[in-house]
C-alpha cells in the first residue's frame, strides 16, 4: 500500500515524518477531511492553514481554510 503524509501549514504547522499507509488517492482524501472536521474547534477568527496531502514525494491534494473578519 502506498504511503500518505499530511503536511499542515498555518497557525500550528506539522510535518508529517510518518505517514499513513492507506489503500488509495480517495481514502487518502477522506482521512483529510477527517483532519479538517478535527480543526474546527481550534479555529479562530484569522486563522488560515493549509492541508497538503502527497503520495510518498507527489503532491496530490491540498485544502487551503483562509477566515477573515471584518
Amino acid at each position: 500500500m502506498p504511503r500518505y503524509f499530511f503536511h499542515i501549514e498555518g497557525e500550528k504547522p506539522h510535518h508529517d515524518e510518518v505517514g499513513k499507509e492507506l489503500a488509495d488517492d480517495g481514502v487518502a482524501w477522506a482521512q483529510a477531511v477527517r483532519m479538517l472536521r478535527h480543526t474546527e474547534n481550534g479555529m479562530q477568527p484569522g486563522d488560515n492553514w493549509t492541508l497538503r496531502v502527497f503520495n510518498g514525494e507527489k503532491p496530490i491534494y491540498v485544502i487551503a481554510v483562509v477566515s477573515r473578519r471584518y
